[in-house]
């Protein structure tokens, strides 16, 4: 996100839930009363730790300035930590196998699902700037991952390292001038959202086995929004506005065709899991204590559980979060 969305929205908040699979329990129904269940202390992440249990279930993995926290899924208790040194981590998961990429400035960590072993490190090409949001192709393992800028031209790109590892291919689009996040669908088509030279939203895509973007046009305005998030079946967008817009996007052209309300969410950091949304939940306590809610999608409504106790103090924040499914036995 850039710096000053990030001090205008995410420090009112911002990246995320997608697969929950077949085996998930059910969320719940719209208006039930959201459980509350506080889940970690400041102090539990001081330092990398994991329950050796955590790798047999589904993980929330929620990035904040001080840590990445990781969250049993649904039942968001926590099982372990693996600390951060950046401002703003953004993360994603391998929908094939759970591994999890952790995005610190101009550096990519790899990890496995359920573990704080560091398997590899992906680095931005020399002259790169400060990587954002990023993306698994569920077909190749393609990792797409936007840089925000580059100096000393201040505009950003996309990097698609394939297979996720060795030299990024670069794509970069004329008319988008700073990139947040990047999706790719069920096809292995990416897309990028950013802001263009005059501050406007731009949707971008990188076809499959094409080499350049094609700008898409919106048949309206999806609000504020730094991530996007493939939910199967639409893009979507949410607007800051408790609301979740799918998108239908056929060649140049995106339309509105759904929207999904949200009592009650927060800002700009979702995730989309099968039959449930995970996003920021409510406003930031007198304490700076953000919280996570998980509702019912498509049907959304009132959160059917809201998480407690990820942030303490004005310099954490909360940026991202996304879920890893455990892989297959």
């Amino acid at each position: 996100m850039s710096p000053l969305r990030l001090t205008l929205g995410l420090c009112a908040a911002l990246n995320a839930l997608a697969a929950c699979g077949g085996s998930q329990p059910p969320i719940g129904t719209p208006g039930a009363m959201p459980q509350r269940r506080a889940i970690a202390t400041f102090a539990e992440r001081g330092r990398s730790w994991m329950l050796p249990q955590a790798k047999s279930g589904d993980l929330l993995y929620v990035a904040t300035s001080k840590a990445i926290l990781i969250l049993t899924y649904p039942s968001a208790r926590m099982v372990g930590t693996i600390p951060s040194s950046a401002r703003y981590p953004h993360i994603c998961t391998d929908p094939r196998n759970g591994r999890v990429f952790v995005t610190e400035e101009s550096k990519i960590y790899e990890y496995a699902h359920g573990s704080t072993a560091l398997i590899k490190t992906l680095k931005a090409p020399s002259g790169y700037g400060w990587f954002m949001g990023c993306a698994i192709d569920p077909n190749t393992g393609d990792l797409a991952a936007a840089i925000y800028e580059n100096p000393p031209a201040y505009t950003g790109s996309l990097l698609i390292y394939h297979g996720a590892r060795g030299n990024p291919t670069v794509f970069e689009d004329s008319a988008m001038l700073y990139y947040y996040y990047p999706a790719y669908d069920s096809s292995g088509n990416v897309f990028v959202v950013g802001d263009t030279h005059s501050g406007g939203l731009l949707l971008a895509e990188v076809p499959h086995n094409s080499d350049a973007f094609t700008d898409i046009t919106l048949n309206e305005d999806v609000g504020f929004s730094d991530k996007i998030v493939w939910d199967g079946m639409y893009l979507t967008f949410y607007g800051g506005n408790e609301t979740i817009y799918q998108v239908q996007i056929t060649g140049s052209y995106g339309s509105v065709v759904n929207t999904v309300h949200l009592i009650n969410s927060g800002y700009t950091t979702y995730w989309i899991q099968g039959d449930a949304v995970v996003a920021e939940y409510g406003r930031i306590l007198k304490r700076h204590n953000e919280r996570v809610g998980i509702w019912p999608y498509p049907a959304g409504g009132k959160a059917a559980k809201v998480a407690t106790g990820l942030t303490k103090g004005k310099r954490d924040i909360l940026s991202d979060l996304t879920v890893s499914v455990a892989p297959s036995r």
